[in-house]
């Protein structure tokens, strides 16, 4: 292993625990530099994509959460939590189809996940898709 990796990746992997904890403490706009200074860092780290994906979610940036966590899953299309990112971020622009879908993969990709499936039942429930909303639910709590 090449130590510059190494040393890079512990160098991205600091601040995104530093992002983490400011995040915890509701420090959203420091958490998400911290974020974003992994990414620079260390461009495939899936985690700080999730993350800062999650911070700009909760500052209401919906546009940029989703863009985030589309890089997510562009470097790895299983990633459960950058779907349900996805999912949020879309749900909240108003594009309740466009998260259907993505929550829709989540629960192919990942069928043991029972928050993915009780997400997806709120999410066609509200669209009024009430068998596949029952079909979720159900699949969520077995």
């Amino acid at each position: 292993m090449n130590p510059m990796n190494r040393t890079q990746r512990r160098a991205a992997a600091k601040q995104a625990n530093l992002g983490n904890a400011l995040e915890d403490k509701g420090e959203l706009e420091e958490a998400i530099r911290c974020y974003r200074r992994a990414i620079a860092i260390k461009p495939d780290f899936v985690d700080a994509h999730v993350n800062l994906s999650q911070a700009l979610l909760e500052q209401g940036n919906l546009s940029e959460a989703a863009a985030s966590a589309r890089r997510a899953l562009a470097i790895r299309p299983r990633c459960l939590e950058a779907s349900t990112r996805l999912a949020a971020a879309l749900a909240d622009q108003g594009r309740s189809g466009d998260a259907a879908a993505s929550l829709r993969e989540a629960v192919r990709l990942h069928p043991e996940s029972a928050s993915a499936h009780l997400n997806l039942g709120d999410l066609v429930s509200d669209l009024g898709l009430l068998d596949e909303a029952a079909d979720a639910y159900a699949k969520g709590v077995a």
